[in-house]
C-alpha cells in the first residue's frame, strides 16, 4: 500500500498531492502517532510549493483581479476573525497536527467562496 495514491470522490486532485499524502500516511503508520507532528510538518513543507505553484497558475488565468462582492469580503472576515482562535485552541490541545487541519480547512473555506 506504499505510495498509493488518496482518491477523492468530489473532484480529481494533482496526482503530485495524492503522492505526497500517501507516502506521509504510510510513514505515518511505520512511525506511530509519536512522530505525527513531525510527519505533518513534513508534509506541510513538501506540499507548500506544490500549492503555491497551483495558486500562481490560477492568478496567472485569472488575470487582472478583480473587485470582491460583499459575500467574499463577509466570508473573508469572518473566516480570518475565526482564524486566530482557532489556531490557538488546535495549537494548544492537538500541537502542529491540529493547527495544519485548522488552516487546511481556512483554505478550503476560502477556496469555495473564491477568495483565493
Amino acid at each position: 500500500m506504499a505510495g498509493k495514491p488518496v482518491q477523492s470522490k468530489t473532484s480529481p486532485a494533482n496526482p503530485d498531492i495524492q503522492q505526497e499524502i500517501g507516502l506521509h500516511m504510510d510513514a505515518l503508520r511505520e512511525l506511530g502517532p509519536g512522530y505525527s507532528d513531525a510527519v505533518a510538518a513534513s508534509l506541510l513543507e513538501r506540499l507548500e510549493p506544490l500549492i503555491e505553484a497551483k495558486v500562481e497558475e490560477r492568478l496567472a488565468q485569472r488575470g487582472t483581479p478583480g473587485r470582491l462582492d460583499q459575500r467574499q469580503v463577509g466570508a473573508l472576515a469572518i473566516t480570518l476573525g475565526l482564524a486566530i482562535p482557532l489556531t490557538a485552541i488546535a495549537g494548544g490541545i492537538a500541537g502542529l497536527t491540529g493547527i495544519a487541519v485548522v488552516w487546511a480547512a481556512i483554505l478550503f473555506i476560502l477556496w469555495r467562496v473564491r477568495v483565493l
